[in-house]
């Protein structure tokens, strides 16, 4: 059952429960944007990202994001991805409206997710300094590591296959059509938070709506309290943009934790001292292949399914048309 969104500003302890209790319980929640200055700025975004993809041809596309320093840009017969790493500290006003409102969007989802670990920290009793300092730049490395991966799925696509996210946390305004889906691994069914009901449909405006996961980070930091949460995006009958925003640390950060379980135990939270980061993700990601091996062949037999019937139904629509 999907739950009735939440305000993203958590502002009051009740919302602040039940938005850790869902982590705890799903992987994921749904939140709507009630801050109407962050609301304005994604509108912004999903406009230029609508005109980036539609415009042009994937080679004028992978051109430009080539001449841009803070992206890199993929793509496949299936879809196209741009990855944008920002120096939040700084706004881009001088370049292209896609790279300029996608920095904007940036900046709003990188300090909603900030807010979300703060109010996690203190829902389990961890420093909060715990989860954000791994976030903080350093002369090492100055720039953000986090990313907002804009994604175009071409229609009837494979989509992407099942995985969990190297983050701390992800966060996603609603795609632009129903895709993502997470795993129930209790029960091996796939729920699709997207296709929302007749009744919050009537009560709250789609696009205002966000999904926020657990990522495999923040699973190793409080020695699984959170779980990660298991994904994949499936088929659709028309184009697809996803955005995510991947709440992530730096790989040669070195994470120390056994400075905030000297005045006390700390049972949410793991104790190591001076590990980097990219041994650990290499930990994260053997972990991401094991559950590729349990769960994968159920993903991959959705994700063709579904793009079947996306396929008959396309070509249905030209029959009548």
């Amino acid at each position: 059952m999907i739950e009735d969104p939440i305000p993203a500003s958590l502002s009051n302890a009740d919302d602040q429960l039940i938005f850790c209790n869902l982590l705890k319980a799903h992987s994921y929640c749904i939140l709507h944007l009630d801050d109407d200055s962050s609301f304005d700025t994604l509108q912004a975004f999903r406009h230029r990202a609508d005109c980036f993809f539609k415009d042009g041809s994937i080679e004028d596309r992978s051109r430009l994001m080539k001449e841009c320093m803070n992206a890199e840009f993929r793509s496949t017969d299936d879809y196209e991805i741009v990855d944008f790493k920002f120096d939040l500290k700084k706004s881009i006003t001088d370049v292209q409206d896609f790279i300029a409102w996608s920095n904007a969007w940036a900046r709003c989802a990188d300090k909603i997710c900030r807010h979300f670990l703060s109010i996690l920290a203190r829902h389990i009793d961890i420093p909060v300094e715990a989860l954000i300092k791994p976030l903080t730049s350093s002369h090492d490395h100055p720039a953000n590591a986090s990313v907002l991966r804009v994604t175009h799925y071409n229609a009837a696509s494979i989509g992407f296959p099942m995985h969990t996210d190297t983050t701390l946390l992800t966060l996603s305004p609603f795609g632009s059509q129903v895709g993502l889906e997470y795993l129930d691994p209790s029960c091996s069914q796939w729920t699709q938070p997207e296709k929302i009901s007749q009744e919050i449909a009537a009560n709250y405006d789609a696009n205002r709506l966000l999904l926020v996961h657990v990522g495999d980070l923040l699973t190793f930091l409080t020695k699984g309290y959170f779980q990660p949460a298991i994904h994949h995006v499936i088929a659709s009958t028309k184009q697809r943009i996803g955005a995510p925003y991947l709440l992530r640390v730096h790989e040669n950060h070195e994470l120390n934790t056994s400075q905030y379980h000297t005045q006390r135990q700390i049972d949410n939270l793991i104790e190591i001292e001076d590990v980097s980061y990219t041994h650990v993700k290499k930990l994260l990601d053997t972990r991401g292949q094991k559950l590729g091996t349990t769960y994968g062949k159920i993903s991959d037999t959705r994700r063709y399914f579904k793009q079947m019937v996306a396929k008959k139904a396309i070509q249905k629509e030209r029959m009548i048309n």
